[in-house]
């Protein structure tokens, strides 16, 4: 094994079985790694985890879902990155109803975890950073000093 494989069985893992129901075996993990520049504004776009060989087999495609699917945020803590959206949906509730019938959002925090049902709509919406929406142009900074000084020479006259 390797480095990551034995993050995966000793870290991740035990994390993960908290939400797969007893009895359900686990027979195989898979991974994917993603590096997006930071407030590069690209997100991933919204999907189901399939098992892509049952899609390839003879007589049919054969539609499966991990168990359990999970999003480890390295880094992303800073701002940077987009938030994992994951719908209420899978795709049997799809054909019946309208839309999802909720969503949970997991922001980037550097060393975080999520594990959700793995039949569920996800992705990575897309993302400016924090610093795209803390940044004030310069009109706007100069207005805030003037207002500040404004209320400092008003409390100078009130203590005089």
């Amino acid at each position: 094994t390797n480095a990551v494989e034995e993050a995966l069985l000793h870290h991740l893992l035990p994390l993960a079985k908290r939400c797969i129901p007893d009895g359900s075996p686990v027979v195989g993990a898979e991974w994917w790694v993603h590096t997006r520049p930071a407030r590069s504004g690209i997100g991933h776009q919204m999907h189901f985890d399939t098992d892509e060989s049952g899609l390839l087999g003879e007589g049919g495609a054969i539609v499966r879902h991990p168990i359990a699917s999970s999003v480890l945020y390295l880094t992303g803590g800073d701002g940077g990155g987009g938030a994992t959206t994951i719908l209420e949906q899978d795709p049997e509730s799809g054909e019946k109803e309208a839309g999802a019938a909720g969503a949970f959002v997991s922001i980037p925090r550097d060393n975080s975890f999520v594990v959700f049902p793995g039949n569920l709509l996800h992705g990575v919406l897309p993302s400016w950073g924090a610093a795209q929406h803390d940044a004030k142009s310069d009109e706007e900074e100069e207005d805030d000093e003037e207002e500040e000084e404004e209320e400092e020479e008003e409390e100078n006259e009130e203590e005089e």
